[in-house]
């Protein structure tokens, strides 16, 4: 940090410093689970290699307590899976976008496959799944791009969003970022987010802290839900 940043902000983290409470409302939010994916959650997925099964008891039960606080005051829940077409059709040749997805495709011909066990909810979220619940499917990082997610946020009149899911920093930093970008408020749930890197989770949320909204916990989700 530089001494003129210093001047200004001290060493507290901008989003700590705004008094942000009195203009949240419970019944302008939405919960938005990001990923919570047999195929990084569970040792038996196909992305087992970035060893997050180990931790996922806990991060699941924080977003389990967050699930049940939103329905307590009848915020809205969307449940996101990270999905790709069957057969590699969304893999194109010399396309630099789909490099990554072509050589992952290579080692590991079913990953991100519709209809599969690796891209569903993990059994201890899904039991708390209810029948009003948005359970969308996206092709991309975040849950924004080329999915109905804003119509739905725009016509029920939301315009704040507790994100919690996987991986805090990839699909749900993405989503907190657009989020941010079309004037909603984005509120992270930092115990209820992981990645396959305590450092890149830790980078993550304190980017999202300085740059784009409040980071909090599970339990203080909760309370400001009415829980």
């Amino acid at each position: 940090m530089t001494e003129k940043q210093t001047a200004v902000f001290g060493k507290t983290p901008m989003w700590d410093m705004v008094d942000w409470e009195d203009l949240y409302k419970p019944e302008e939010s939405a919960l938005l689970v990001i990923d919570p994916q047999n195929d990084i959650l569970k040792k038996e997925g196909n992305m087992d290699y970035y060893g997050m099964w180990q931790d996922a008891p806990r991060t699941i039960e924080a977003i389990g307590a967050l699930v049940r606080g939103a329905r307590a005051r009848r915020v809205p829940v969307f449940w996101f899976r990270y999905v790709r077409l069957a057969n590699g059709k969304d893999v194109f040749p010399n396309s630099l976008v789909s490099a990554r997805l072509k050589m992952l495709r290579s080692r590991i011909p079913n990953i991100f496959a519709d209809g599969s066990w690796d891209i569903d909810i993990v059994d201890e979220l899904k039991e708390l799944m209810e029948d009003e619940d948005f359970i969308i499917d996206k092709h991309a990082s975040g849950c924004f791009e080329g999915t109905m997610l804003e119509k739905y946020l725009r016509q029920m009149g939301v315009k704040n969003l507790v994100l919690c899911g996987y991986l805090t920093d990839f699909c749900v930093a993405s989503t907190a970022r657009t989020g941010y970008d079309k004037g909603y408020g984005t509120i992270l749930v930092s115990d209820a987010c992981n990645t396959h890197n305590a450092d890149l989770h830790r980078a993550a949320v304190d980017m999202h802290r300085w740059y784009l909204g409040p980071v909090i916990s599970t339990n203080k989700a909760v309370s400001l839900m009415g829980g």
